[in-house]
C-alpha cells in the first residue's frame, strides 16, 4: 500500500490562514450587498468554503512543525495582533473626532476575521522567505 505524503507546512499554513482569510473576505464583501436570495446563497457558499478549508487544515495530515515554523507562525501572529490592535486604536480615536459611529457587527466581523487570517498567512509567508 502506498501512503499519501503529508501536506507540507507551507501548504498547510497557506490553506489554514491565507486561503481561509481570502474566503472570509469574499463572504464579507458579499454580505455588504443588498439582502436577497442570490446574496444569501453566495454567503452560504462562501461560508461552506471557509468550513471546508478549515476542516482540511485541521484534519489532513501535515508535516510536523519544526522550531523555525513555530517561530515564524508565532512572529506572524504577534505582528498581526499588534497591527489589529493598532487599527482598532486608530478607528477608536477617529470615532472620537467623527462623532458617534454606529457599526453593524454582522457586517464587520467577517472583515475582521478575514483580515486577521489573511495577515497571519501573509506574514508567515514573508517570515519563511526572509529568514536565514
Amino acid at each position: 500500500m502506498n501512503k499519501k505524503e503529508p501536506m507540507s507546512l507551507s501548504k498547510h499554513y497557506n490553506l489554514r490562514y491565507t486561503l481561509n482569510g481570502f474566503v472570509w473576505l469574499i463572504y464579507a464583501v458579499i454580505n455588504l450587498l443588498p439582502n436577497n436570495i442570490v446574496t444569501k446563497v453566495l454567503c452560504i457558499v462562501a461560508l461552506i468554503m471557509a468550513i471546508i478549508t478549515s476542516c482540511i487544515a485541521l484534519f489532513v495530515k501535515a508535516d510536523a512543525d519544526d522550531e523555525m515554523s513555530i517561530l515564524h507562525i508565532s512572529k506572524a501572529k504577534a505582528m498581526t495582533l499588534d497591527i489589529t490592535v493598532s487599527l482598532f486604536l486608530i478607528i477608536g480615536v477617529g470615532s472620537v473626532f467623527l462623532g458617534n459611529m454606529i457599526v453593524n457587527i454582522a457586517k464587520l466581523y467577517p472583515f475582521v476575521i478575514g483580515v486577521v487570517q489573511l495577515l497571519i498567512g501573509i506574514l508567515f509567508w514573508l517570515e519563511e522567505r526572509t529568514s536565514d
